[in-house]
């Protein structure tokens, strides 16, 4: 059945991590750097990578004939480095009730996926002690043999089941080099390069960020309620070619971004009502780039259809302006909150002329 089927067959564990804003929204950012690290890879090759279940981050190759499993564990910490026995070291919740350590839960997912899992990487913006200084994945089996010692003895301890020979060069650490201030900026500069790269210039980089981010989280359906590959695939994994949608949508977008001067033109209307709709316009313009969230770009994604057939038949393109911005109205302000009659105006043409 290959990775996916053994994913889907896998009971998950608590789904904890969708409250964690700040952890996952650090988590969230990473896996977008690794998205974009894995689409601009020579070749073109197919990947696939999950958010938020059995791991942090999962990480196939090719969805529809995977042949590995990487799992990412993130974690973050504020200051300080990170060393094998912190690691190693079990936790309680808060009722008191232990927990297993971080080691414990990267071995737990090598146990749970057998051989098909390639390796278990912990992930964090601090450096591992231990790895000093090296760069990029650093395997656990290079350590030295003092602080090594420690860590296996504990693991051994938490897991009956672990074995050094198997499972020990299938652990690592990556320091991810993001910085808890400042990881959105830095994952957002990457995405500009990628953007200049794939489509060339002015393209808005944060909203690439935001758009993806959204997708990633999006995808949140518990194993439980898949009954195939095929839904696992489409609920679970952000692919290549989710991405490549994604790219083209913003190449037809180019294309077609209105500008004010051309719905102004043919307005006609007095000067003072002319500068209102044209602030609202350019006030609905931001919004559509900033306000990257499913539910705004659920709205958006209908409303063309909606105002169109409004617009077309009405004797002036004001008076169908007004008619469409009144139906639309309601729906802009449940997510958006109260607005002005000329926004939603505004809105309606903004759309028409997309």
């Amino acid at each position: 059945m290959g990775v996916i089927g053994d994913l889907l067959a896998v009971e998950e564990a608590e789904h904890g991590g969708e409250t964690a804003f700040d952890r996952l929204d650090f988590q969230t950012s990473w896996g977008i750097a690794r998205l974009i690290d894995l689409h601009s890879g020579p070749g073109s090759r197919p990947y696939a990578i999950a958010f938020e279940f059995h791991d942090d981050i999962a990480e196939v190759d090719d969805p529809a004939n995977p042949s590995f499993l990487r799992l990412y564990q993130l974690k973050t910490k504020r200051s300080g480095n990170w060393t094998l026995a912190a690691i190693a070291r079990p936790e309680r919740n808060s009722k008191g009730a232990p927990k297993p350590s971080f080691a414990g839960r990267m071995h737990a997912n090598l146990g749970k996926f057998g051989r098909l899992a390639e390796k278990a990487v912990f992930v964090s913006n601090r450096p591992l002690s231990e790895a000093k200084g090296a760069a990029g994945e650093f395997a656990l089996t290079n350590a030295e043999l003092k602080q090594l010692t420690g860590f296996l003895t504990a693991l051994k301890a938490e897991s009956a089941s672990f074995s050094e020979a198997d499972d020990l060069p299938r652990l690592r650490f990556l320091d991810c080099g993001l910085h808890l201030d400042t990881y959105d900026r830095t994952v957002i500069g990457q995405i500009a390069l990628f953007l200049a790269k794939e489509i060339g210039g002015d393209v808005d980089a944060k909203r690439f960020y935001l758009t993806l981010g959204f997708e990633c989280r999006g995808r949140s359906k518990r194993l439980a309620d898949l009954s195939s590959i095929d839904d696992l695939v489409a609920s679970k994994f952000v692919t290549r070619d989710d991405v490549e949608a994604d790219l083209e949508r913003i190449r037809v977008t180019r294309l077609r971004r209105p500008v004010w001067e051309d719905a102004g033109r043919r307005l006609a209307q007095p000067h003072a009502l002319e500068r209102e709709l044209r602030d609202a316009w350019r006030e609905y313009e931001l919004i559509r780039i900033a306000r990257a969230t499913p539910a705004t770009r659920k709205l958006i994604d209908g409303m063309r259809d909606r105002v169109t057939p409004i617009i077309d038949p009405a004797a002036s393109l004001m008076e169908g302006a007004v008619a469409a911005g009144a139906v639309i109205r309601a729906d802009l302000e449940a997510i958006l909150g109260p607005r002005k009659p000329s926004f939603a105006i505004a809105a309606a043409l903004y759309e028409y002329f997309a």
